[in-house]
């Protein structure tokens, strides 16, 4: 019996992973195709704003229920987005690539408001399709694009920033939370604590939102990642003291720091350098790379914990965001 349900707990797992594989890429073509240019920027951070809460909310029920409770109050969730997609028309970039100009017009006014020019708008993207050669592409032209000096920078850019955030311990402090509270001499119970940092995700993505308007790419990198090292050092120095809320503090200021660029900026950027024309495979390519990172990063902590240490461990995040920092 046990074999049973060991089993059908892998298997779900497994399912669960290509079903999340599937949904973190398609989301965000669909809507960068269908935002306005100069609000892509914004638009491209709603998904992870949208994961900080589904973080908090889990965070949440996780502290009142367990967790084969917590599957079918997902999984009700997921039914009823799978039934709602439906209603989705398609882009207008997807339908101009295949020469379905009236179809994209009719799809671009239920994108837009009332008193949007409509007409102005589409005579864009007909240039724009006309300038960059958008259609159809063949396997054999999709693999020209794939291995252009353009594409392929672009890639090994991301791919490198991706591997940077993933160990200065971005997603481990978010999955191990409970844990590495505990383990951080915090005074502050371990299960608000978590509700307390998901809330911080959630308030760090809006005002990231907010901030793309107004600061470039790159400094937000930089403070991303100073801000991540610092913090680090502080959670060091305080391990080795009396249990205090300074911890949980830290880990507020790391998250916020965190969200400003390793959490959200490598998502971004990939979907404003990669070509229109290949932007859903690459970006889906960078998406399951970002996957097999998170995979491993998750999986290392507890032996990275054990083998040499809690302290060290914590301190190993800065030291990542540091040569990030030498990098960027």
């Amino acid at each position: 019996m046990i074999f049973i349900l060991e089993a059908l707990t892998y298997i779900g797992r497994i399912l669960t992973g290509f079903g999340i594989g599937m949904v973190t890429s398609a989301p965000r073509v669909f809507m960068t195709e269908i935002s306005l240019p100069n609000m892509r920027g914004v638009v491209a951070t709603f998904p992870n704003i949208a994961i900080s809460i589904g973080i908090t909310v889990q965070a949440g029920l996780g502290a009142r229920y367990n967790w084969t409770t917590l599957c079918f109050i997902s999984s009700a969730y997921a039914l009823f987005l799978f039934f709602f997609n439906f209603g989705l028309p398609e882009t207008p970039y997807f339908l101009l690539q295949r020469e379905c100009t009236d179809d994209a017009r009719d799809s671009l006014k239920k994108f837009r408001s009332k008193s949007h020019d409509i007409e102005k708008e589409m005579v864009y993207l007909i240039e724009y399709k006309r300038q960059n050669d958008l259609h159809r592409l063949s396997f054999k032209e999709q693999m020209l694009i794939v291995f252009m000096k353009s594409t392929c920078k672009s890639f090994w850019m991301i791919l490198i920033y991706l591997v940077i955030t993933q160990c200065s311990g971005v997603t481990i402090i978010a999955m191990w939370t409970v844990d590495i509270i505990r383990k951080s001499n915090s005074s502050i119970d371990a299960n608000s604590g978590n509700v307390v940092l998901g809330i911080t995700r959630l308030i760090g993505g809006v005002v990231t939102a907010v901030l793309i308007f107004r600061i470039r790419r790159r400094p937000m990198a930089l403070v991303s990642g100073v801000g991540v090292m610092c913090l680090a050092v502080t959670l060091l120095i305080n391990n080795l003291k009396a249990p205090t809320p300074l911890p949980l503090l830290c880990y507020a200021g790391y998250i916020l720091f965190a969200t400003l660029g390793h959490y959200n900026l490598p998502i971004l950027i990939m979907y404003e350098l990669y070509p229109l024309q290949v932007r859903g495979l690459m970006g889906g390519i960078s998406l399951c790379c970002l996957n097999i990172f998170i995979f491993f990063a998750i999986k290392s902590y507890p032996y990275l914990r054990d083998d040499i240490g809690f302290a060290n461990t914590i301190l190993a995040f800065g030291i990542c965001s540091l040569i990030g920092e030498f990098i960027k």
